[in-house]
């Protein structure tokens, strides 16, 4: 089970949750909630902690979002080929596809 930080302060049991000079491993396996009015009143810790420790999760009623470091953003989404690169270079499944055109003849339309 992972670690749990409830608003920003630290369950008794771990010891570790705000301590930012964790290993990259106890990052990994940090997970920390912030009620939303709190995540407001503490906005810079919050962001602060996103960076040193890892996503941070806002919770507001029953919906939930997740603050992340940008690095780590771009590390989930990968590289992303742009449009051009994307017509020049398509994805190897495109092959497969048949993209020959139907020649049956088309059906009577009254104009």
């Amino acid at each position: 089970a992972a670690n749990t930080t409830i608003f920003g302060s630290p369950k008794p049991n771990c010891p570790h949750a705000l301590d930012l000079s964790c290993d990259a491993s106890r990052k990994e396996s940090l997970s920390v909630e912030w009620r939303l009015a709190e995540a407001k009143n503490r906005f810079s810790e919050l962001v602060n902690t996103a960076l040193a420790q890892g996503p941070q999760t806002v919770r507001r009623r029953g919906d939930a979002v997740v603050v992340i470091a940008e690095q780590e953003y771009q590390r989930l989404i990968g590289t992303q080929p742009g449009f051009r690169q994307h017509l020049l270079h398509p994805p190897a499944g495109l092959a497969e596809i048949d993209l020959s055109r139907d020649r049956s003849p088309m059906r009577d339309a009254a104009l």
